[in-house]
């Protein structure tokens, strides 16, 4: 059984719940696990926290458009309201945007 955990993608792994290390847990792999537990918990489909948590990168589109959106909601008084209160879709929403703006962007490739 360990000889599989060992092989396994760590992202799978985390998704899974599983923690790495034995006695002494992997604290890499704990971070994963909570984070995976956690996005599930607001209502992240698998997907997006398998992209999130391998890192994947943003376009520069992406990010721009994540931006406008989230600045847009911010001057909302009734999106930040409901967003304070911890409205469940708002945080959601904020949390996915987030997870944008805190990604790398992919470098532009030369035409």
């Amino acid at each position: 059984m360990q000889e599989m955990i060992d092989k396994a993608d760590p992202v799978d792994l985390a998704i899974a719940g599983v923690v790495t290390g034995g006695d002494m847990p992997d604290s890499t792999s704990k971070l994963m696990a909570e984070t995976a537990a956690w996005l599930r918990d607001i209502g992240v489909s698998t997907d997006v926290t398998r992209e999130t948590l391998s890192g994947r990168e943003m376009t520069k589109q992406e990010f721009e458009t994540v931006k406008a959106w989230k600045d847009q909601k911010m001057r909302s008084p009734e999106f930040t309201k409901r967003f304070l209160a911890g409205e469940p879709e708002e945080v959601k929403q904020m949390t996915l945007a987030n997870i944008v703006l805190s990604s790398s962007i992919k470098a532009e490739t030369e035409k």
